[in-house]
């Protein structure tokens, strides 16, 4: 800590504020905007923080404002302090016995309109006085997010192994070939890899996990494709493959209400090596384990029903 810093916790909380509104809005002026104060009022908190800092914290141009590295620094601590503060008076409501708060939750694209809606109804009638953010994004943006303390938890596919990471439950799922009803391949029970390819293919794009998998186990036969669509949406990916002859490759739980509707077919892929996907809720091992994440983790478990072929629930790390 700083000299004299523990004197000076109202001045630099404020400032703090003022630098995280400056980095999400990229500029003083819609920093200042944002926080209802005028331009040389947020600037004056800002001089104060970097003469307490020694540092400069931020860098202006025409283009806007940037954090330095120093800036980074701060910001990434202030949002550790700030998500430390949401689980504190979370927990203290707790022992008190009132469910209240926020829990901000990172899922993926490909849950949100099967089981993360079902797993959302399901612990909002649990916990009707908690509000529940939710971020969509891929993996690795997602666990950026939660390390930084953007997110309180993560439901994602294929987490990396990480002692910062506190594994709630883990769950095994089918992947595969989609396909829509009236696909050319939608009668059969399996397909080979290569029998996809004289087929259109809609493909994740390069910031979901699934598609560097599938290059590097398949790359000789990406090479013979006509090249794919590719998107970062796998609600775009299972609307396009529904409307055509198109198909994707998901796992059960990305297509769960499509597969329930009848509008797609899902089809195991029989190639040696391509297993199933780990679909993951995890929280940052560094920082109190908040108390509703158990009931987070009941609330998939029965979201995702059958869909999952095997399941885990700890309090490790991955």
């Amino acid at each position: 800590m700083l000299p004299g810093l523990e004197c000076k916790v109202p001045i630099f909380s404020v400032a703090l504020t003022a630098l995280d509104a400056v980095a999400r809005e990229g500029s003083i002026q819609r920093g200042a905007a944002r926080l209802r104060l005028a331009p040389s009022a947020l600037l004056r908190q800002l001089r104060r923080l970097e003469d307490e800092i020694g540092a400069p914290l931020l860098t202006r141009a025409r283009t806007g404002s940037r954090l330095t590295p120093a800036g980074e620094a701060m910001l990434a601590e202030l949002r550790q302090w700030q998500g430390g503060l949401r689980r504190l008076r979370g927990t203290v409501l707790a022992l008190k016995g009132v469910q209240q708060g926020e829990l901000r939750l990172g899922a993926m694209d490909g849950l949100v309109n099967g089981v993360l809606r079902d797993a959302v109804l399901d612990f909002h009638r649990a916990h009707p006085r908690l509000h529940l953010s939710i971020a969509v994004s891929g993996t690795e943006a997602g666990l950026r997010a939660l390390l930084a303390g953007e997110l309180d938890a993560l439901l994602a596919f294929n987490l990396p192994r990480r002692r910062e990471l506190r594994l709630l439950g883990s769950w095994t799922l089918d992947f595969g070939c989609v396909v829509a009803r009236g696909h050319p391949l939608a009668g059969r029970k399996s397909v080979r890899f290569n029998d996809c390819l004289a087929h259109r293919i809609v493909l994740q794009d390069g910031s979901i996990a699934v598609r560097g998998m599938l290059e590097t186990r398949f790359a000789h036969l990406f090479e013979l494709a006509q090249p794919p669509v590719a998107t970062n949406s796998i609600q775009l990916i299972k609307a396009v493959v529904a409307a055509g002859d198109a198909l994707a490759f998901l796992t059960r739980a990305d297509a769960a209400p499509e597969l329930a509707a009848g509008t797609l077919v899902f089809l195991p892929v029989s190639d040696a090596g391509l297993g199933p996907e780990t679909l993951a809720l995890a929280e940052d091992a560094r920082r109190a384990p908040a108390p509703t994440m158990g009931a987070l983790s009941a609330a998939v478990q029965a979201a995702l029903g059958g869909l999952a072929s095997g399941s885990s629930s700890r309090g490790g790390r991955t």
